[in-house]
């Protein structure tokens, strides 16, 4: 399975305005408009999460779940879309806590697109290392590191997602980044370009996403 390349947040994923007007009502049509809106994008952010195509089905399962036991609550704080996203993103980091570290180590066309790869952002043997080395931090430095540098998110926008200011998130990609750089020059002991080389690669991801945190 491969997972759509899906930009979240986008401006086309708006909702209709009566959308939520309709949903808080009960009206089975809007609660079917929503689904239909959104599942493509939750699948595909869980699975790229969670690396499982059975716990990604399992995880958007969920997420609509919740979302329409909640959803007469809602407020309106947030976009609706928004709301969707982190509520799917947090049951991707409770399911991640449960598993033990390094559970499974994804093939790098699951955590990088064949566009990403074709690009030149980063080499075929660079997303391989760089897959391992995520399955070894903790589910919020992975999460944080995959919605930034691969699906392109700026860090206010993951801050809405996970519920957190911008300025955390920023010092978090900071710290995930040293990490896998350090990871990547304990894995290549001796190479006196390599941390420069997994550096350019970092830079040439954050061009990729449009530089912006």
């Amino acid at each position: 399975m491969a997972a759509p390349t899906i930009r979240l947040l986008h401006p086309d994923a708006a909702d209709p305005p009566d959308l939520l007007e309709g949903l808080r009502e009960g009206r089975p049509a809007a609660y079917r408009s929503l689904y239909h809106l959104h599942v493509e994008r939750v699948l595909a952010l869980t699975y790229k999460l969670l690396r499982d195509s059975h716990d990604a089905e399992e995880a958007t399962q969920e997420t609509f779940v919740r979302v329409f036991r909640g959803v007469a609550q809602f407020r309106g704080q947030s976009k609706l879309s928004t709301w969707i996203y982190r509520i799917a993103v947090n049951i991707c980091l409770d399911e991640l806590e449960r598993r033990p570290r390094r559970q499974t180590v994804a093939l790098p066309e699951l955590l990088l697109s064949d566009e990403d790869l074709e690009g030149g952002a980063i080499d075929r043997q660079q997303a391989t290392e760089l897959t391992v080395i995520l399955a070894g931090l903790s589910p919020i430095k992975s999460t944080t590191f995959y919605l930034h540098y691969i699906d392109g998110l700026t860090a206010s926008e993951i801050g809405e997602l996970l519920g957190e200011g911008r300025g955390n998130v920023v010092k978090r990609l900071e710290r995930v980044r040293d990490e896998v750089l350090a990871a990547w020059r304990k894995a290549h002991p001796g190479e006196r370009d390599g941390t420069a080389r997994q550096r350019a690669a970092l830079v040439q991801l954050e061009r990729r996403v449009g530089g912006e945190r």
